[in-house]
């Protein structure tokens, strides 16, 4: 019974706080797919399509830009 709400008190924090779709945009962004997002933040694949398809200024169609890689000295 321990390990069960031992597991439930690590879940629920996560669960109540919801998802921080601007992380989940900024993986997205470094060229993850959203399966390996899913499984780093340890949420759905469908709340991170939610995230993707929430961006602010994104229409429908539209990509975001690709990154830019940092400036070499």
């Amino acid at each position: 019974m321990l390990a069960g709400g031992a597991f439930a008190a690590v879940l629920l924090p996560r669960v109540a706080a919801g998802v921080n779709c601007d992380q989940v945009r900024r993986y997205l962004q470094t060229g993850r797919s959203a399966q390996d997002v899913s499984e780093t933040m340890i949420i759905s694949v469908d709340e991170v399509k939610k995230c993707q398809a929430s961006a602010p200024g994104q229409q429908k169609g539209e990509q975001s830009p690709a990154p830019t890689p940092p400036a070499s000295k």
